[in-house]
């Protein structure tokens, strides 16, 4: 089940990396929901999923488009005041005692979602 499911991960992220090489959102020229329903998945990937749902097989700093998405929503006004890191870890990291039994929760990466982005150059 672990394997099917990362290789169709593995999938959607590549496409998601392909259409953003494209255009600067998911589904057309202004953000939508779609694209804030991707965020909240994309913001927890590195600092949770990698480790702890062992979806390590790249990581989302490996994508340049989505990691410039990514940050590039964060940016958006009122959404990075949503994002309490520490609370998304606490929770995922002590929630399932099967996986982390012992409620570690990692120190880091720690990544700068408010660093610059490309994103720009799909402004018209």
């Amino acid at each position: 089940a672990y394997d099917a499911a990362v290789t169709k991960l593995y999938e959607a992220l590549d496409k998601c990396e392909q259409i953003l090489s494209k255009q600067r959102y998911l589904c057309e020229d202004a953000r939508t929901e779609a694209d804030i329903r991707l965020f909240v998945t994309l913001i927890r990937f590195d600092e949770v999923y990698a480790v702890h749902f062992k979806c390590n097989k790249k990581l989302l700093r490996e994508y340049p488009n989505i990691f410039n998405y990514t940050k590039d929503i964060f940016q958006v006004p009122g959404i990075s005041s949503t994002v309490h890191m520490a609370h998304i870890k606490k929770h995922y990291y002590g929630s399932h005692p099967t996986i982390n039994p012992f409620g570690i929760i990692p120190q880091g990466p720690n990544i700068d979602y408010s660093s610059s982005h490309d994103r720009h150059r799909f402004s018209k």
